[in-house]
């Protein structure tokens, strides 16, 4: 399958089919962790060894400070440990289940100690229970506890005594409409509770260390959890490759038409050379390393520059596709070469090069590539604001070339973002004034809006100069991710990376515009949108060109992983959540080099795929160390501001700043 056609069908499949015409994907959701019964999309095991962390869980706890410290994961298992700050932590698992039945194994609860499956109703919050194992002075007890308007009491009756049980201990549960029941060791509690809706689960642990492993459950999935999950399973799947539509998507065709001296150049290749190139199947990274060596050892064999600069393109690698390309060009001017060269010069912000390289191209252009000018073509209008050219262009071109998947899917974008389909305008003022438009209902953005605001009172702080509001731009909050990814494709999918929302300085009805999707979750949503908003509102003081790039998102960073305390102060005491994603020991990655690397990252450098992850990992934790530390506090400020010899002091010697931040930390326990 050619590289071209093989992005063409995924574009089509993700873009065009809902995820709920197949059913809800528990697999995609779960991973390897659940085995279906045969014919059935929701019901089957869930199973993890909790060796290490699953993908489908979250951490909470009952106190104000930071929680996922408390978890650690070994071959023993989860090992807990509760303290002061944190009397309970627990585990959120990400399943809504009508049934289950299943097995855990308890390896250590230290004396003093509760372990509890907690079950929370999915539609009544007030409705709730807890399948308890406590370690008391006297032994063991267990019970099944059921949540009052004040606290959970143990329902009459289910309360067992063992006066010894040998760790570990496996630990049997049901949960089924009428029975509620755990037991171990020949002790069985139970209850008879009518259920009226699925239920969450968790698993809590209150006071004392603990140690879980090997959960394995038999379950049957709520229709109700079905369907929201399988919208945070879409909103992943379409978000993950909206840069990949964009950007290598974009150079499909490109890929595909064979430059014009291709075969006189092969005839130059040693035999090695030809049977590596045609080897490369449809891996975009072998085939960028082995095209650029060819390149290397052939500087003048245009074709050998030209297909060496579109590998690099399809990769990230923005310099060295550029300079190949550029080699091919004045080696022979082609008019695929011109319009990769305008494509290159598009995406490094070069927009006068690109449209002066687009006219280059049009001369004797191959009908074949003429979809790809069109796309070219109205990238370089919504990259210069006008989203009204950009969506006549992707016009004209769909009627001209109706079964083109690209440019179909780039035409719609364009569509939404001139007039959004879903969303309406409502009467609540958004964030610094923004016009708030949405398909959401008045009571939820009103719930969005309040937690904003101690964020936004934390943005003013840092951009003073700021104006008192942002009369002419749009905040647009999406609840499918279909909807976004389309409103998304035509003017992000250069800098997105994975993230549930964007600052587009021409968006909406050209306006500067923050979009966001509620499909991951409510906290994520507010991340989003905190970060985003930092954005607009740098923008709005005309510093967004002359911010450096790792301190504009490295800031954005900090604010959205602030945490609200129980006093309604804003704390900046955990790891942003997106850099979980390395690991259990997320900074153990991080080097000086990155430190410098973010630091010296130009704009279109910064997110380059393979990169961007380091990137605002290092940036975040410059921000954090002068951020957070009140000395430092008018330093930052002086930067946000553009002051040189304030940004000189603060990034002129990365070793020592890193091994200043990194100690500091470790001592604020950020791990």
């Amino acid at each position: 399958m050619t590289t071209a056609r093989a992005f063409a069908i995924a574009l089509a499949l993700a873009l065009a089919t809902p995820l709920a015409a197949q059913g809800f994907d528990a697999a995609g959701f779960f991973g390897d962790s659940f085995r279906a019964e045969p014919d059935r999309t929701d019901a089957g095991i869930l199973s993890h060894s909790l060796t290490e962390a699953p993908d489908w869980v979250d951490f909470t706890g009952s106190g104000p400070g930071r929680v996922r410290g408390h978890f650690a994961f070994d071959d023993k298992g989860m090992n807990v440990r509760p303290d002061a700050t944190q009397p309970s932590c627990e585990v959120l698992l990400d399943v809504g289940v009508t049934r289950a039945r299943g097995t855990l194994k308890l390896v250590e609860l230290a004396q003093g100690g509760r372990f509890a499956l907690h079950l929370r109703d999915v539609t009544d919050p007030a409705a709730a229970w807890l399948l308890e194992v406590s370690h008391t002075q006297d032994g063991w007890e267990l019970c099944i506890r059921t949540r009052t308007a004040r606290r959970f009491v143990v329902v009459p009756g289910s309360k067992q005594a063992l006066p010894k049980l040998a760790l570990p201990a496996e630990l049997a549960f049901e949960i089924k409409s009428g029975l509620l029941s755990l037991g171990t060791s020949g002790a069985q509690s139970t209850a008879n509770v009518e259920l009226k809706h699925g239920l969450g689960l968790g698993l809590s642990f209150t006071d004392q260390r603990a140690c879980v492993r090997d959960l394995s459950m038999d379950v049957t999935l709520d229709a109700d959890w079905m369907i929201e999950a399988g919208q945070r399973l879409l909103a992943r799947r379409t978000l993950e490759r909206l840069r990949e539509y964009a950007t290598v998507g974009l150079l499909a065709g490109i890929i595909a038409y064979p430059h014009p001296e291709i075969e006189e150049a092969l005839k130059g290749y040693s035999a090695e050379e030809v049977r590596q190139r045609a080897n490369v199947g449809d891996d975009i990274h072998k085939r960028a390393e082995v095209l650029q060596r060819i390149a290397a050892m052939h500087p003048k064999l245009a074709a050998a520059q030209h297909e060496a600069g579109i590998a690099a393109l399809a990769v990230g690698q923005l310099d060295a596709g550029r300079a190949f390309l550029q080699a091919a060009d004045k080696l022979l001017r082609t008019p695929v070469t011109s319009l990769a060269l305008a494509e290159a010069d598009r995406r490094v912000g070069e927009i006068t090069s690109a449209e002066e390289k687009l006219k280059l191209a049009r001369a004797d252009l191959p009908d074949v590539l003429k979809p790809d000018f069109a796309l070219v073509k109205a990238r370089l209008a919504a990259d210069r604001g006008d989203i009204r050219g950009a969506q006549q262009i992707l016009a004209a071109a769909h009627r001209d070339y109706p079964n083109h998947v690209q440019i179909a899917e780039f035409a719609d974008s364009a569509n939404v973002l001139v007039q959004p389909p879903t969303l309406q305008a409502t009467e609540l003022e958004g964030p610094f004034g923004l016009r708030l438009i949405s398909d959401l209902d008045d009571e939820s953005l009103k719930v969005m809006v309040a937690r904003l605001q101690p964020y936004a009172e934390k943005i003013r702080l840092w951009l003073p100069d700021m104006p008192e509001k942002l009369d002419e731009g749009v905040l647009a909050i999406f609840s499918s991710p279909i909807e976004y990814l389309h409103a998304a494709l035509l003017v992000a999918g250069d800098n997105l990376d994975n993230v549930a929302g964007m600052y587009l300085p021409h968006g909406i009805g050209g306006a500067r515009s923050v979009m966001a999707c509620r499909a991951f979750g409510e906290d994520e949503l507010q991340r989003t949108l905190v970060h985003e908003l930092w954005h607009m509102c740098v923008a709005s003081t005309g510093r967004t060109q002359t911010m450096p790039r790792w301190l504009n998102e490295g800031m954005a960073v900090f604010l959205s992983a602030g945490r609200q305390d129980s006093e309604a102060r804003m704390d900046y005491d955990e790891l942003p959540s997106e850099f979980y994603a390395f690991g259990e020991a997320p900074l153990g990655v991080l080097t000086p080099e990155h430190l410098q690397q973010a630091i010296d990252a130009r704009p279109a450098e910064f997110y380059v795929p393979g990169v961007v992850r380091g990137n605002y990992l290092a940036a975040w934790v410059i921000v954090w160390f002068y951020a957070s530390s009140a000395e430092n506090v008018e330093l930052v400020r002086a930067m946000i501001r553009g002051d040189e010899g304030a940004m000189k002091q603060a990034t002129a010697k990365p070793q020592a700043l890193f091994e200043a931040a990194m100690k500091a930390l470790t001592k604020a326990g950020i791990e």
